[in-house]
């Protein structure tokens, strides 16, 4: 059994006074219990996490498992195989050479001898499908192997209590569906108590009970169940209700109702009228050394004003891609232009903004108004030009400059950084922008932000490029969608592909839920006839809910 009584914990800010993560927290959870903790960024689930992995100790309060105290010294000494914690980010806890270092670190310091540490390597690197990669360094691996590589190193234990901190995040289709796999095995074990924080409310329909947080307290514990009955009124603790969960679980719909409901509409359709070139990619190509070319003879063409979104498996090119469009890596073959003419490197560093896929892991300064002031400060910002571009970031993350600039980026949760490094992206003003992932790990509030940012940049005429594997949000947003496949990219107006389902599925890419709605219906034509491509086209043609 996990028990919190009344514990609060805080950490300190640059000007001294302590900044409170967690307050009062009081919490049963029963050995055996499955529970998936969720709430908006910064409300202190990740905290909540380390605690009771024993990382941190409380400010006040007390964490006891099976009634002993996590502050005891000599309970913490076997805490690790008590409990086992994968990391919001799988590289934060990856430490060793190699893969099978890697596997044999947590065995190695609790005493076991060499024969048993083989024994237990060779269990695991077969249980998550390791073998191929047990000599690769694991910053090698894709984000997919990354994740079962920390899953297994935690699982080596056998730990009774497992956390799992954003387990989904960055993984591609084929990812997640191994990841679901090897989850439903941990659900179906009477005696693994598991905690899983998630964003996302369609990862933990089987649990047993659902934890929300907000403002550092517990503020609702419910079956899964009672809490998927209040749909949109969990939307005010920044979490979604899954567009999925409005259709899919009611066989009542009917068709033809939905069809002229369609023929009704007079839905505001976007222009994709192609309008100035801005960045264009002729016959580029490019290898990591050592390794064979990942990208080949790829052509390539970006708007002005316009959102365009990529698709694509991991470990195709799309970072690769992004760092070679941000003047970070240079083409071996090929050229790329801005504005019709050829561009070295420096130049593309002066005009594309490029936010990295954990922007977050590249915050260095000692105070969140100083890391976003860096880019400015280094494109010749100064005095007040200075001060104003980093308040106009603040302000269009969304994060309270009052709040936040004094903070240290170390002390801010997973969420509250990736907004914080976006907002350093920005903050230069830049005419193109490119976000790697922009939505993983954020909540609802977050990823209106992020949705809100990319619509105002493409208002103001500058080139949006996201790479996600969020085709959902990508549909939502783009004006353009591409889907990498067989080393090259498709290049679509979003709406044509109503007419061409199965490239989603030959490019092993999640198709977005609102095609997999219409699909469902066999209302494809319909849906592209009438330009529906968001959330809020989709709610005007459904039935409304008694």
């Amino acid at each position: 059994m996990i028990s919190l009584k009344d514990v609060s914990y805080k950490v300190e800010s640059e000007d001294g006074d302590p900044v409170e993560i967690l307050s009062n927290v009081n919490l049963v959870i029963k050995r055996g219990e499955k529970v998936a903790l969720m709430g908006a960024n910064g409300t202190g689930k990740t905290t909540l996490a380390r605690l009771l992995a024993g990382v941190l100790t409380p400010s006040s309060g007390t964490v006891e498992i099976e009634y002993q105290n996590t502050s005891n010294p000599e309970f913490r000494k076997n805490l690790g195989r008590k409990v086992g914690l994968l990391f919001q980010n799988p590289d934060h806890q990856i430490v060793s050479v190699n893969v099978e270092r890697e596997l044999a670190l947590g065995p190695e310091n609790y005493g076991y001898s060499s024969d048993e540490i083989h024994a237990m390597i060779q269990e695991y690197m077969d249980r998550y499908s390791l073998e191929a990669v047990l000599k690769s360094h694991p910053h090698k691996l894709s984000g997919g192997e990354k994740r079962r590589l920390g899953l297994a190193s935690v699982m080596i234990l056998e730990p009774d209590i497992l956390i799992l901190d954003e387990p989904m995040a960055h993984l591609d289709m084929v990812g997640r569906m191994l990841f679901k796999e090897e989850l439903n095995k941990i659900l179906q074990d009477d005696f693994m108590t598991l905690i899983y924080i998630t964003q996302n409310l369609e990862e933990v329909l089987d649990f047993d009970r659902l934890v929300v947080m907000n403002g550092g307290h517990i503020r609702k514990a419910s079956s899964v169940a009672e809490a998927l009955n209040e749909g949109k009124d969990l939307e005010k603790y920044g979490i979604e209700f899954p567009i999925r969960l409005e259709f899919e679980k009611d066989n009542s719909i009917d068709r033809q109702v939905i069809k002229d409901k369609i023929r009704s509409l007079d839905l505001e359709k976007k222009s994709n009228e192609e309008s100035k070139i801005v960045l264009e990619c002729n016959y580029i190509s490019f290898g990591w050394k050592g390794r064979n070319r990942i990208i080949s003879d790829l052509n390539l063409k970006l708007f002005a004003g316009k959102v365009h979104g990529l698709l694509g498996p991991t470990g195709c090119g799309k970072t690769t891609l992004a760092l070679l469009l941000g003047g970070l890596i240079e083409p071996e073959n090929g050229r790329i232009e801005l504005n019709g003419v050829n561009a070295n490197q420096s130049d593309l560093i002066r005009d594309v903004s490029y936010i990295f896929q954990n922007p977050e892991r590249g915050m260095f300064a000692e105070t969140v108004f100083e890391d976003i002031a860096y880019g400015p400060k280094n494109f010749g910002y100064s005095g007040g030009s200075l001060s104003e571009a980093v308040k106009n970031a603040f302000n269009l993350v969304g994060l309270d400059i009052d709040r936040f600039k004094d903070r240290s980026p170390h002390t801010l949760s997973g969420g509250e950084a990736r907004l914080a490094a976006i907002a350093g992206g920005i903050a230069s003003n830049k005419n193109i922008i490119i976000m790697d992932e922009p939505t993983e790990e954020l909540d609802l509030m977050g990823r209106k932000r992020i949705k809100a940012i990319v619509e105002k940049s493409a208002h103001d005429g500058k080139t949006v490029f996201l790479i996600s594997h969020d085709s959902d949000f990508l549909f939502e947003v783009c004006d353009y969608l591409m889907i990498w496949r067989d080393s090259a990219i498709d290049f679509h107006k979003k709406i044509d592909l109503y007419g061409s389902p199965d490239i989603f599925e030959n490019a092993q890419v999640e198709m977005p839920k609102i095609l997999q709605f219409a699909n469902r219906l066999q209302l494809m034509p319909d849906f592209m006839a009438a330009g529906i491509s968001t959330l809020s086209d989709l709610h005007s043609i459904l039935p409304p809910k008694n």
